[in-house]
């Protein structure tokens, strides 16, 4: 999957973008507060641990920052907006919006202070 981003990214001009794969749930190898936007596109139900993954991104980004997660109708894991509010909301999220249809959401969150 990475190796496609990286693919469909390099086409689109998009040049200040950097990829990791590991274990959130293990902490993140990057500085506190060093990011403006996390984005999880069908992934947090595969995540054996999803607090301490949402606990890691809390730490890495910065306040004001932004936590997308882009959830679609026919993942079986597919966490709701509910589900997502209840584990971000205690990592020091508030929840900005909530964007899409029937077939997928899109659930935007800031990092508080």
């Amino acid at each position: 999957m990475l190796a496609k981003a990286r693919r469909k990214l390099d086409r689109a001009g998009c040049r200040n973008v950097g990829f990791h794969s590991g274990d959130a749930g293990e902490g993140l190898p990057f500085a506190a507060r060093t990011f403006d936007v996390a984005f999880l596109a069908a992934v947090i139900g595969e995540v054996p641990d999803a607090a301490a993954c949402v606990r890691a991104l809390a730490g890495v980004l910065r306040p004001g920052g932004v936590l997308v997660f882009f959830e679609g109708f026919l993942d079986p894991d597919r966490f709701s907006v509910a589900r997502l509010r209840a584990l971000a909301e205690p990592e020091g999220f508030a929840f900005l919006d909530t964007d899409g249809d029937r077939w997928r959401d899109f659930v935007r969150f800031t990092r508080l202070g």
